[in-house]
């Protein structure tokens, strides 16, 4: 007699639903709290960058030179995505939104006055939600100000590439994936070797030894199955139903 195939397929099958439900579980909380960390990280240094690039601006203003005739800010933009490459772009806008300067990281341009650019645009934002993202998640929105007449003169806009941050999210869900994979294979192997030892190998030889005993008119002996109390009781039971027949016979 074979431990019925369908037992073993349970077991199997419910220990590998705990352990997907688990690493799912926890795999989500990962993901996720690794792109909250990944994304505060970036916007602290987008604050810490774009605050340089704010003073600097401010102090040229300062100077009586007017916002929209700044210049020679390509290297200090260049410099900035340097630092963040996930930076998707850098602008720098008047009040009205008309870009002065914009920085990319194939490009750094100082634009006439007056033109507007569609890096803001809602065909920018509904990409932005369909990965997932908030605009406060990837935008950087820094006010310039004329400190001499306290006059809001512009601000300076930075982006996060949407992109990058779900690759990176990726990257980490791939590594999970690949750690339940593993899981899943040892949690295979573990439960084949118990399954093989404390059920399927006990009961095989329990009922090889009581079809001996049925030919033989024996009792068993339950030694080698104390460590299985329910088997061990099956024994005595057995044993027990044996003696009434033989008294029985008699």
């Amino acid at each position: 007699m074979k431990l019925n195939v369908s037992m073993r397929m349970r077991i199997f099958v419910i220990s590998v639903c705990i352990i997907i439900s688990g690493q799912v579980i926890y795999s989500k909380k990962n993901v996720e709290s690794f792109q909250k960390s990944y994304l505060e990280t970036l916007q602290m240094k987008c604050q810490k960058l774009g605050g340089f690039l704010k003073d600097d601006i401010e102090y040229v203003l300062s100077l009586n030179i007017p916002f929209a005739k700044l210049a020679k800010l390509e290297n200090t933009l260049r410099e900035i995505l340097d630092v963040i490459p996930e930076l998707e772009f850098i602008e720098i806008t008047d009040r009205e939104g008309h870009v002065l300067h914009y920085a990319a990281h194939k490009s750094v341009t100082h634009i006439e006055a007056g033109t507007t650019l569609p890096s803001f645009n809602e065909e920018a934002t509904l990409k932005i939600r369909h990965l997932g993202l908030n605009l406060s998640d990837v935008d950087t929105l820094l006010p310039v100000f004329y400190k001499r007449e306290n006059q809001h003169v512009g601000y300076i806009k930075m982006r996060l590439s949407p992109e990058v941050i779900v690759s990176k999210s990726r990257e980490i869900l791939w590594d999970m994936i690949t750690v339940i994979l593993t899981s899943l294979l040892i949690t295979f192997e573990m439960l084949t070797f118990f399954v093989s030892y404390s059920i399927t190998d006990p009961l095989e030889r329990m009922v090889k030894e009581v079809e001996g005993a049925v030919r033989s008119l024996s009792p068993l002996s339950g030694k080698g199955f104390l460590f299985v109390n329910e088997l061990a009781d099956v024994i005595e039971r057995f044993n027990y139903l044996e003696s009434r027949g033989e008294k029985s016979n008699e």
